[in-house]
């Protein structure tokens, strides 16, 4: 049986051998492709984290503003395309890898009174615990003439993001603060200041998902130098994010869930060169935008097990990113 079992499996050995080189000129020759691209660049930004309170008029006035600073983080990507003609699917992940010690800041802002007048206003440094992401698309390319592409994608993409924020220093003028009985901006004498490490941290993950539409156009010159333009918007987008702020005798938690259509949007301009007819180098900036979106805001503290929702209370999310990065390119 063994002896049979061996004779089998090496007529299989030797049919893939002598079949193997057809069928890698068949797969040549036809339109299948699969590239890979592996990249490393920088991201700059910040990420806004709001809390919007319904004031006496029955309005939803801003009550809080976190800013988380990210300056700069380093990161390594990975991107595989595969696809037959004009059709493909493309994926790619990106990691952190480290954001060059405690480099950013996060910038505190409180509005007591709901007003225009900002009460409270700290700073403090801010600590990039991890970031990494995902995306995928599904993209259709159409190349009107041999130097010319345009592509039109529909895809999903997806990321993690957690800061820790302390050593904080700050100047507060709401009246539990002062002692006068009422609210007074946070630059004026009456302000009480907190020097460095007299506040408690603050601890912010946020999950971001968006649908998104893109297009993008490329041209080749000589045969070799490709320039590509990206643009995309998102039709819509949700994000999951904890907060926890600390205190001495407790700890308070908020669940955020803003979400919004056509609010987030991307724009992207790349330059690559061929070294051989599989082998590429090149570079990329693009900046994205997400303007305000809005949503539920749960809370709960250190004693309690469930979070409470109110609709006096919404959450809110913003911000922007720059990306440059350059990457290798290798088509099989």
């Amino acid at each position: 049986m063994k002896k049979h079992f061996f004779s089998v499996l090496l007529t299989l050995m030797l049919s893939i051998v002598s079949i193997y080189p057809q069928a890698v000129k068949t797969i040549n020759n036809s339109s299948w492709f699969f590239t890979v691209k592996q990249d490393f660049g920088f991201k700059s930004g910040q990420m806004n984290e709001i809390v919007l309170q319904q004031n006496k008029y029955n309005l939803m006035g801003k009550l809080s503003e976190l800013n988380w600073e990210v300056t700069p983080e380093l990161y390594v990507g990975l991107e595989l395309e595969t696809g037959w003609k004009f059709l493909s699917l493309s994926t790619r992940v990106t990691t952190m890898a480290t954001d060059f010690g405690r480099n950013g800041k996060m910038y505190d802002s409180d509005w007591a009174g709901l007003t225009w007048m900002q009460t409270n206003y700290s700073i403090s440094q801010n600590d990039l615990l991890y970031d990494w992401s995902i995306d995928s698309k599904i993209n259709f390319t159409f190349n009107p003439i041999s130097t010319l592409f345009a592509v039109l994608y529909v895809g999903v993409s997806y990321s993690d993001t957690s800061f820790s924020a302390n050593w904080g220093y700050g100047w507060y003028g709401d009246s539990n603060s002062t002692g006068l009985g009422y609210n007074s901006p946070y630059w004026v004498s009456a302000a009480k200041f907190y020097g460095s490490g007299s506040l408690y941290g603050v601890d912010y993950c946020r999950k971001n998902i968006n649908v998104l539409l893109g297009t993008t156009a490329s041209y080749t010159f000589w045969n070799r130098l490709e320039l590509k333009l990206d643009v995309a918007m998102a039709p819509f987008t949700y994000i999951y994010s904890n907060d926890t702020h600390y205190g001495r005798m407790y700890y308070v938690y908020y669940l955020d869930q803003p979400m919004g259509y056509f609010q987030f949007f991307d724009f992207g301009l790349s330059a690559s060169y061929k070294i051989t007819q599989r082998l590429s180098v090149g570079a990329k900036y693009s900046i994205s935008f997400l303007n305000q979106i809005e949503g539920r805001s749960s809370v709960k503290n250190s004693f309690s097990f469930y979070y409470t929702y109110t609709n006096t209370t919404q959450a809110a999310a913003s911000g922007y990113m720059n990306d440059f990065n350059i990457f290798v390119k290798y088509a099989f």
